[in-house]
């Protein structure tokens, strides 16, 4: 499934390539958790949550987590920012950072700056366009993946705009794995005034967890509609990837 509400993508837009490589394996769908009902749909084995909006609600919010406790698969890929005209950063609350620290993973809140791997930019000057070297698109290579079957095979990757995380202090039984990070010359930049956060290291841009996880919404019964029941906790078969960028 593919939450087609609250995002600015689209599958049949920005989209589209992604919904083709994915559609030679498996099937996909958009799923709507605009309503004050929503829930996603049991069928579905995973979802992708790409470029939440300031607008994502809590009853949306409280379906992707019920849907995790049942046993789906979540990949989160979340944007921090957006770059608006005149090259200006507009920033995006999308509101789940304390949801996935729910779950152990904790964003920090900002964007990775690597001056060591990072891949340039195509820039539009008038008529003009040009690749200008770009410290906030960090590129990461050979012993920046990590030995999970999902990245081990890949050579390259890059993460524009990308937010960093850790494992969260958090009593749990999943496993949490670092799959793609910086160079050693990571720093996390955090607004407004983008201001370094921390020391200069290898941040972790994308991880997995799998397990058992806790509910965020374990004090919010009047979420749950007329038939359902409050999940608190989720089956050991639960799992969850996130990426600091969409």
């Amino acid at each position: 499934g593919f939450m087609s509400s609250h995002t600015r993508h689209d599958l049949m837009g920005d989209y589209g390539m992604v919904a083709n490589e994915i559609r030679k394996i498996h099937d996909i769908q958009p799923v709507d958790l605009s309503a004050d009902n929503a829930r996603v749909p049991d069928n579905l084995q995973a979802m992708i949550v790409a470029g939440p909006t300031d607008s994502l609600s809590e009853r949306a919010k409280f379906a992707v987590d019920q849907f995790l406790m049942r046993g789906g698969k979540v990949m989160f890929l979340l944007d921090n920012l957006m770059i608006g005209p005149n090259r200006q950063p507009v920033m995006i609350n999308h509101g789940l950072g304390g949801q996935l620290q729910s779950y152990g993973i904790k964003l920090q809140g900002g964007i990775t700056r690597d001056n060591k791997s990072h891949s340039p930019e195509r820039v539009q000057q008038g008529v003009f366009s040009f690749n200008q070297p770009n410290p906030f698109f960090p590129h990461v290579v050979n012993e920046q993946f990590g030995e999970h079957p999902l990245v081990r095979r890949l050579d390259q990757m890059t993460l524009p705009w990308c937010d960093g995380m850790e494992r969260a202090a958090r009593d749990s039984t999943a496993e949490y794995t670092v799959l793609a990070s910086s160079s050693d010359e990571g720093e996390v930049l955090v607004p407004p005034q983008f201001k370094m956060a921390g020391f200069k290291n290898a941040k972790a841009l994308a991880m997995l967890a799998s397990g058992s996880f806790q509910s965020h919404f374990q004090a919010r019964p009047d979420l749950v509609t007329d038939g359902d029941s409050l999940l608190k906790f989720s089956s050991d078969d639960a799992a969850i990837l996130v990426v600091g960028t969409s």
